[in-house]
């Protein structure tokens, strides 16, 4: 049984339709590729995927079951994530404000700074990226912050798509993360 599936998904701004008819599923462990021209609809599709969309038509499917995702935190209570491609870095913020931007961990209001900086050096060792948690990104070399962001915030979604449902965690759950590239 797949995993996800779009089936007669539709999607205008305006008088523009972005996406019309779409219909294919995703296996579980399986990759695609969705690439086309500018304006082809692949962020749309996705952003449809990640919840931050919602279809004006069709029928959204996860493990078989039609699901009405009404924003990106109710998608990754499902596990699912979206790795934007153009993804928004504050270059006057520390890596790990940059990390858990809009996902900061905190109790009783209070921001965990010495937790969140924890972790965010366990994901930067793990995925042997050679910079401080309290780096300022605006400081890193162009090359480095593209990298940094685009492995850190891949693997920060999978670990919240992971993290969301605490009742779950002992139990392997399937995660679908999703990257989106425009063709030049």
């Amino acid at each position: 049984m797949p995993t996800i599936e779009f089936a007669h998904i539709d999607k205008s701004f305006g008088a523009v339709a972005a996406l019309r008819d779409v219909t294919f599923s995703i296996a579980g462990g399986a990759a695609h590729a969705i690439v086309g021209e500018n304006g082809a609809g692949k962020s749309t599709l996705l952003k449809t995927l990640a919840g931050d969309l919602h279809p004006d038509g069709g029928e959204l499917r996860v493990d078989g079951s039609p699901v009405a995702l009404t924003n990106a935190r109710d998608a990754l209570a499902r596990g699912i994530g979206l790795v934007h491609q153009e993804m928004l870095a504050f270059p006057n913020l520390s890596v790990t404000a940059n990390i858990f931007a809009g996902r900061e961990l905190t109790r009783f209001g209070w921001l965990r700074e010495p937790a969140m900086r924890a972790r965010a050096r366990e994901l930067l060792a793990r995925l042997q990226i050679p910079v401080t948690p309290d780096a300022m990104v605006g400081t890193l070399r162009s090359r480095t912050a593209s990298f940094c962001r685009w492995r850190v915030r891949s693997r920060s979604t999978a670990a919240r798509s992971r993290s969301m449902n605490p009742r779950r965690r002992s139990r392997r759950r399937r995660r679908i993360i999703c990257f989106a590239c425009s063709m030049t």
